[in-house]
């Protein structure tokens, strides 16, 4: 069977001043119609970005995502916009419903930009939201609906048009044990009965049981595939590998620049901002001696800054932090 997704080489970098953050490193693996994936990893290790890349939700720096044998990162984004609303389906973690309309205008709402009669989609939405236990809480708000509830309604509105591929970042993070239980058993029953395919993000592994292979990441990297219906297992690195890998990395930098006191940032400091120092602290003599008082040695210039700080004396960004937050 070929593949549904096919992922080939994907590598996301942002860069932070001059700092180059890789949040995808060279990323290859292939998906199965009707497959339910699972991405595992702790904060940062680029499971989030992965799932963006491979819904068309943002561009990658290098390499490609086929979907049904359609380059998406090579398309037009009004032709994209389209190609999402007629294949895909999203879930959110913060369930991103409209806060005016009730749960059948929000499970709805797709049906309309296609051109279905009233009539005929609040029909479809109301019976697919009596399957998952929401009949009597049609004309509710999302203001009037617990959390399990919204999410339910969420799951809803992405099965409205029966995609073809379905993508849910972290849909159980704002919901208590039990109601998480519920929700992903709803999950999994309606993505099976409807043969969609189902690519989940998760930092926790007790979601994965239902899954049909379970992706490890870290660092940006696919640490091992387990695929959970023949209990077999890839492994690309170990644990072991990436703390050699940081430990050369760190080496490197050292070499780079330096070695600085423990534990402190090892300061660049150019040619011309020295020379900016410098004629800062002249003035400030100047002025000592001539017995003014402009306060000029309680003020702060950009050059006198430590590193680390920015306009203001305001904490700079830490190293690590980007956009995407993956």
């Amino acid at each position: 069977m070929a593949p549904l997704i096919e992922i080939k080489g994907l590598t996301k970098k942002y860069r932070i001043g001059r700092e180059v953050i890789t949040a995808l490193d060279n990323v290859s693996v292939d998906i199965e119609p009707g497959e339910f994936v699972c991405l595992l990893g702790p904060s940062g290790s680029g499971k989030t970005t992965f799932l963006h890349l491979v819904a068309g939700l943002d561009r990658p720096t290098r390499g490609d995502v086929f979907v049904k044998g359609l380059c998406i990162n090579k398309i037009r984004e009004k032709d994209m916009a389209l190609f999402r609303r007629r294949f895909m389906a999203f879930i959110f973690q913060s369930y991103n419903l409209v806060p005016t309309l009730s749960a059948l205008e929000n499970v709805s709402m797709p049906l309309m930009f296609d051109g279905m009669a009233k009539n005929r989609r609040n029909r479809r939405a109301k019976d697919l939201l009596t399957q998952i236990g929401l009949g009597k809480r049609l004309r509710n708000k999302p203001s009037e609906m617990s959390g399990g509830q919204q999410q339910r309604v969420s799951i809803a509105r992405a099965l409205i048009n029966d995609p073809k591929v379905l993508y849910a970042d972290e849909p159980t993070g704002n919901l208590d044990s039990r109601t998480t239980k519920e929700i992903m058993d709803i999950l999994v029953e309606r993505v099976k009965e409807k043969g969609v395919t189902l690519v989940m993000v998760t930092h926790n592994a007790n979601l994965t049981e239902h899954a049909d292979r379970v992706i490890y990441m870290l660092d940006g990297r696919i640490q091992k595939i387990v695929d959970q219906r023949n209990n077999t297992e890839e492994v690309f690195f170990s644990e072991e590998d990436e703390i050699e890998e940081s430990e050369m990395r760190k080496e490197d930098a050292k070499n780079a620049y330096g070695e600085g006191a423990p534990g402190e940032a090892k300061a660049i400091v150019t040619a011309e901002a020295a020379e900016a120092a410098e004629a800062v602290e002249a003035t400030i003599s100047a002025e000592a001696g001539s017995g003014s008082t402009t306060g000029a040695d309680s003020e702060c210039t950009d050059t006198d800054r430590h590193p680390g700080e920015g306009a203001g004396g305001e904490a700079a960004p830490e190293d690590g932090q980007t956009a995407a937050g993956a």
